[in-house]
């Protein structure tokens, strides 16, 4: 029998939209595996040899919008990401029964060998709150930085307000220009103790940096009392850096 771990990865493997674009209000939920790093790479190639036809099928049925896969390049002890993107928790929550319900019956030697490689995960379900392109909608994409911020759960809002009046002009400035190919502001909906999740993805990881300093001079120029607020709100983060391994 499939394990949940293994279930998930399908859950977790077919993400964002091909055809679709994501919204803001859209559900994100994201497994963070930790993994055997001596055969991890064995499971990007489970991911797109066995569970991606199934994602596929689900973003052509409507069931889901989309899908991205993630490697490890950077950060703490997770290994591999896998995403979806569904309307709301309900359909992601019945994606996950309908993954999990095809992998055991068609796939459970895959299932068996990626939890075997990928023995641990965490669960996320991740609202969109700001969103200027995903990185299957940007040609090219392959390095991605996730900022995961522990934050006062009383003043979370305004965090959220400051990113979207201060922040979301420069960043989308930034995409604009081409200094970045998409970035995201994420909220907690259900999961572990990260409370928000800003993402920014370019072709590179020297292009990458580079627009990530050109943030953070950016906001110190135009917008300091916004930043130094957002850092009382949310005053510790985790940086992970990701390459882009698959992404619809």
């Amino acid at each position: 029998m499939l394990s949940r771990s293994a279930a998930v990865v399908a859950l977790g493997v077919l993400l964002v939209p091909s055809a679709a674009v994501a919204q803001e209000g859209e559900m994100v939920l994201a497994t963070y595996f930790q993994c055997d790093m001596t055969r991890q790479s064995r499971t990007d190639e489970i991911v797109n040899q066995v569970f991606a036809p199934v994602y596929d099928q689900m973003v052509e049925s409507g069931a889901i919008s989309g899908w991205g896969w993630m490697a490890h390049q950077m950060g703490g002890k997770v290994r591999r990401l896998g995403y979806m993107v569904a309307a709301d928790q309900a359909a992601a929550l019945e994606a996950q029964s309908q993954v999990i319900s095809t992998v055991q019956s068609d796939h459970p030697e895959a299932g068996e060998e990626f939890s075997s490689i990928c023995g641990a995960h965490e669960d996320y379900l991740w609202r969109i709150e700001t969103i200027a392109q995903m990185p299957s909608e940007a040609p090219g994409t392959q390095a991605q930085v996730s900022m995961y911020f522990y934050c006062d759960m009383s003043r979370e809002g305004r965090a959220d307000e400051v990113v979207k009046e201060s922040f979301a002009p420069i960043f989308e400035q930034m995409v604009a220009s081409g200094q970045l190919a998409s970035w995201g502001w994420l909220v907690h909906d259900t999961g572990g103790k990260w409370r928000r999740l800003l993402t920014m993805s370019a072709a590179d990881y020297a292009t990458l940096f580079a627009a990530r300093a050109a943030m953070v001079e950016a906001i110190q120029a135009n917008a300091a009392e916004a930043g130094t607020e957002f850092n009382q709100i949310c005053s510790t983060h985790e940086d992970y850096l990701w390459n882009v391994v698959a992404a619809r």
